[in-house]
């Protein structure tokens, strides 16, 4: 029993860290700016640019 408890919080670890970034890898190009702008304004390190592909 010891030894699934083990194998079990590894996947409950990553389980929450990729539900904690669903909503970024769902949204669309057009929403992808609101999804990131709260975890840009608690993260002094994330900078949010957008680039118009057409232009190159």
């Amino acid at each position: 029993m010891l030894r699934q408890t083990q194998t079990l919080a590894p996947k409950t670890k990553l389980n929450h860290t990729l539900r904690s970034w669903l909503p970024i890898l769902q949204s669309s190009l057009e929403e992808l700016k609101e999804t990131l702008e709260p975890f840009a304004e608690n993260n002094p390190f994330i900078r949010i640019e957008h680039k118009n592909l057409a232009d190159n």
